[in-house]
């Protein structure tokens, strides 16, 4: 535990380290010292000095000697350090290894290592390590090495039930898909399927209520003929908007964006003053040109599907607002009706494909209905999206929000 030990007195000078290799020993936790064969005289950091059993971190090699050869006299034996100390007295350039067994009441090992501290060996840094404590930290690493199996075969179980779990989401969202696809596809042949006898229902019942056979021997049947008519329209005009938006839904709708002014897109709307009976349609254009990328023809769709929906909630001697508006990021259009407020739930099922709201058909006995969610696959097309909130006196505005390019 001291460099190459031979006979001397030198002066102990100042305890405090002197150099780098010093400050590093002298912070250790563990027993450490640096000799030095120039000076004969030996650095012990604060675990060495507790070891050997001195007061002092620096010692000439006298005061060095005699206390190692006090440990060496408790030794059971002291053949594998002094072959230690042999080798470094050959190869001071090389390190060396020992194991330095005591007697007591309770006997201790320990493991003594030297390694140069400078290329040509003159000092020499010895670390002495208690076996026992060794051991210790040998088992505690192996408890470690336990726990952190333990703790990754959680992990891994964790990974696969997530990976599983994700294949799993993944698989659902796929069946999901199909069955959306295949109840679109199915809403769409269904539509085609009903629309013939009905188009034979409407033909009929607009021949007895014209009476282009001749007139009809019970006039009542007459006004029958015209409700069946009336209801056949509104029923063709319901799987319109069925087929509409199952061919949004199955992506079989193409958008050809170009140019389109808004202010032209609403001034062309083939409509009548009066929306239907009792409501009237208001217009509140801004002044100018509003230009954004569209299709006009799908936007137009749209639009008349709003102010269908809005016409069928407004009640009787109120009217229909479409306006226009530019806010600089975004331009649109607002449909204004003063029909009965809809909820924040009644909204997003409203939006819902194929939804509607119960509230309002128990109200009126028409609900915003598929127009609204057809409306919104149309504008979604266009990288827009359609925002329904009250109004402050009563009724909603339904806003289309259209990028500016």
């Amino acid at each position: 535990m001291t460099g190459v030990l031979t006979d001397g007195q030198v002066e102990t000078g100042a305890d405090a380290p002197q150099d780098a290799a010093e400050t590093v020993v002298a912070a250790a936790s563990e027993a450490m010292l640096i000799t030095d064969g120039e000076t004969r005289s030996g650095f012990l950091n604060n675990a060495a000095c507790r070891l050997i059993g001195s007061d002092r971190r620096r010692l000439g090699f006298v005061r060095l000697i005699a206390l190692v050869n006090g440990m060496v006299q408790r030794a059971a034996s002291d053949r594998s350090f002094r072959s230690h100390i042999e080798l470094l007295g050959n190869d001071r350039q090389s390190a060396h290894a020992s194991v330095l067994r005591m007697r007591g009441v309770k006997p201790r090992s320990f493991s003594i290592t030297s390694q140069p501290v400078d290329p040509d060996g003159r000092r020499q840094l010895w670390i002495v390590r208690d076996e026992a404590v060794l051991s210790r930290q040998a088992m505690d690493c192996r408890s470690c090495a336990g726990e952190a199996r333990s703790i990754h075969d959680a992990l891994l179980a964790r990974t696969r039930a997530l990976s599983e779990a994700r294949d799993l989401a993944d698989a659902s969202r796929m069946v999901a898909e199909q069955a959306s696809r295949a109840k679109s596809e199915f809403m769409a042949h269904l539509s085609h399927e009903l629309r013939t006898p009905l188009n034979a229902v409407l033909g009929f019942s607009e021949i007895i209520a014209r009476e282009l056979l001749g007139p009809a021997a019970v006039p009542a049947y007459v006004d029958y003929a015209r409700s069946i008519h009336e209801s056949g329209s509104t029923l063709v005009g319901l799987i319109d908007d069925i087929l509409d938006l199952s061919q949004v839904e199955t992506g079989r709708v193409q958008v050809r964006l170009r140019p389109t002014d808004l202010n032209e897109l609403v001034n062309g709307l083939d409509l009548d003053e009066d929306l239907r009976p009792g409501v009237r349609l208001a217009t509140d254009l801004l002044q100018g040109r509003i230009v954004v990328p569209g299709d006009p023809d799908i936007l137009t769709r749209a639009v008349l599907h709003l102010l269908d929906v809005s016409a069928n909630v407004a009640p009787a001697g109120s009217a229909v607002t479409i306006r226009t508006f530019d806010t600089g990021t975004h331009a649109g259009i607002e449909v204004i009706d003063a029909g009965s407020v809809m909820s924040a739930v009644e909204i997003e099922n409203a939006l819902a494909a194929f939804g509607d709201t119960d509230s309002q058909i128990a109200r009126s006995g028409r609900g915003r209905g598929v127009g609204l969610s057809l409306a919104d696959a149309l504008i979604r097309l266009h990288g827009g999206r359609l925002v329904i909130a009250p109004r402050g006196n009563g009724g909603m505005v339904t806003r289309v929000l259209l990028p500016r390019g």
